[in-house]
């Protein structure tokens, strides 16, 4: 056996006979070995574990601490002490290069698939890259493509405004998302083509000019698709099966006359007391419940014309009855029903005094017995 080996052997006996040592120590013993030991090291090891207060400085306690973007620090402002580093989140802009190749571009809500896609860029032409181009977008993103730049194209055309085109985006792509929730057809997309897409994005706008509270009409939005209002209602009645009423009941509220005096008595250019006085007489009908059973653009062109009337303006009813698309004997049967009111109607103090007193009429019990009661 030579040197080295016998040393090995010796020392991997001391080693085997130390641990035991240690394993046969008692408590005493192990008091006597950590007696005269610093245990403020032990104290640091596990208070480095601990989770960093952000919200005051390590050193003095203090909660003014400031966020240096720059450094990547959080600053105590009293003592100046750096209390933790900031892991920044934002994508890596380069000095030397303005393009977006640095970093993915934004996810798109209308189109998931198509925004996830990369982009391979070529010097002058390249048929690999014109490939990829036009494989990069699944069918049925392009087809939407398409109808939400005709929502953009038919809106802006008769001046509906930026966030009703936005909301009725968002409504059309809850409809193209949507599947079959019974039938043979249970769990598959839908499928709409020709009239029937055309009438649900009609409904789309309907139901967005609702969210955004600036009501349009059936005839109104059957006018902007060149469409007939029986498929203009046809396509609300779709749009109900296939979204959840639920998740939109109350932001779904019901047209009034007001909502469309405004629009209208612009056009025909009436002054803003004029048409102040139009809106209080709508809402004090709608109060009163004088003409539920008209449709609330016959009501405002009702109220219009007694304003017309009352104060005797250069306005006929044959322009109010241009401006609302709506027929002279329609007009007409909404004037006879409110303007027998009219006194009441354009004093808002008499409106409220007799609503205060409809409301507090008792309301007659009926009795049940053998003579009013019908047993089938």
């Amino acid at each position: 056996m030579s040197k080295i080996d016998s040393t090995d052997t010796e020392t991997e006996i001391d080693s085997e006979t130390t641990t035991d040592n240690f394993l046969e120590m008692s408590e005493d013993d192990i008091d006597n070995l950590l007696l005269g030991c610093d245990l403020n090291l032990l104290n640091k090891y596990t208070d480095s574990n601990k989770v960093v207060n952000t919200d005051c400085c390590i050193s003095c306690s203090s909660e003014n601490l400031i966020k240096d973007e720059n450094k990547g620090h959080f600053v105590c402002c009293d003592c100046g002490v750096i209390n933790n580093t900031i892991l920044d989140k934002s994508p890596n802009f380069k000095d030397t290069d303005e393009s977006s190749s640095s970093y993915g571009c934004p996810t798109n809500y209308f189109y998931p698939k198509s925004a996830l896609g990369t982009k391979m860029r070529t010097k002058g032409y390249n048929k690999i890259s014109l490939l990829q181009r036009q494989g990069q977008m699944p069918y049925k993103e392009k087809s939407l493509m398409e109808e939400l730049k005709k929502i953009q194209q038919k809106c802006k055309q008769y001046s509906i405004t930026q966030n009703i085109i936005d909301s009725a985006k968002c409504l059309y792509k809850k409809i193209n998302d949507s599947k079959h929730k019974k039938g043979t057809r249970k769990g598959k997309n839908r499928i709409m083509r020709c009239i029937n897409r055309k009438s649900m994005i009609a409904a789309c706008v309907f139901y967005a000019c609702k969210l955004q509270n600036e009501p349009r009409s059936p005839k109104e939005i059957a006018d902007i698709y060149s469409l007939e209002i029986k498929h203009v209602n046809r396509g609300y009645r779709k749009f109900m099966d296939v979204i959840d009423i639920n998740e939109f009941i109350s932001n779904f509220n019901s047209s009034n006359a007001t909502d469309f005096i405004s629009r209208f008595a612009i056009k025909l250019e009436m002054d803003n007391e004029y048409i102040d006085i139009a809106k209080s007489i709508a809402d004090n009908i709608q109060k009163l419940d004088l003409a539920s059973t008209h449709e609330p653009p016959s009501v405002a062109a009702g109220c219009i014309l007694l304003v017309v009337n009352l104060n005797s303006l250069n306005i006929s009813k044959k322009q109010i009855s241009k401006v609302f698309s709506i027929s002279d004997v329609t007009i007409s049967k909404t004037y006879r029903r409110i303007y027998p009111y009219y006194k009441i109607i354009t004093n808002n103090f008499i409106t409220d005094m007799i609503l205060e007193k409809k409301q507090n009429i008792p309301k007659k019990k009926v009795d049940i017995n053998e003579s009013n009661l019908v047993i089938i």
